[in-house]
């Protein structure tokens, strides 16, 4: 496990835990003690990928009936060698109680127009956040999906910055799957 803390000109403090969890993954977990005094935690998820930078396209798909999200995207075929143009990322997110994908572009989030801008969050990387008050502080344009998993304990949230949107969802767990493209 490797640590660093790095202490920016706002007086915040961002300190990053690296570790190597299963499968040989590198987990990234931060944590950001801004100039007054909150304290925001979230793990990196998206090692190895991420959504293409100018026009991901992210497409929702909701099933109902077992309340569950899947998240569709284009991938960043720019920086990963192992990603081609037109690859697509797919996070499928279970028992999902509720999501948006709305507003803050990645203009308002460098002018500190969304919540999580001065946490030390970077902007185009997905996250799970630990410890928020997502029950009091979602945004107002949610959309609910079961209404009836709001007071499960396994819930997390989830935060994934694209470039024109932000997606946000209450979820059990996600998995990541990558659909290739068909070259014709």
């Amino acid at each position: 496990m490797v640590c660093r803390s790095v202490a920016s000109a706002k007086n915040e403090i961002l300190t990053t835990w690296y570790y190597m969890g299963i499968n040989d993954i590198i987990v990234v977990i931060q944590t950001s003690i801004s100039s007054g005094g909150v304290l925001m935690e979230f793990i990196k998820l998206n090692n190895g990928w991420d959504a293409e930078p100018n026009a991901p396209m992210p497409d929702i798909k909701i099933d109902r009936n077992n309340s569950n999200l899947t998240l569709s995207f284009y991938l960043n075929a720019f920086i990963h060698d192992d990603v081609d143009e037109d690859d697509i990322g797919i996070l499928e997110f279970s028992n999902c109680h509720k999501y948006r994908l709305g507003a803050t572009n990645d203009e308002g989030f460098y002018r500190g127009q969304c919540r999580f801008s001065k946490s030390g969050i970077v902007w185009g990387d997905f996250y799970m956040m630990v410890d928020t008050d997502w029950r009091n502080d979602f945004p107002k344009d949610k959309v609910i999906i079961d209404d009836s998993l709001k007071d499960r304990e396994d819930l997390q949230h989830y935060l994934f910055y694209f470039r024109d949107n932000t997606f946000e969802c209450i979820a059990t767990s996600y998995t990541f799957s990558l659909r290739r493209a068909i070259n014709a």
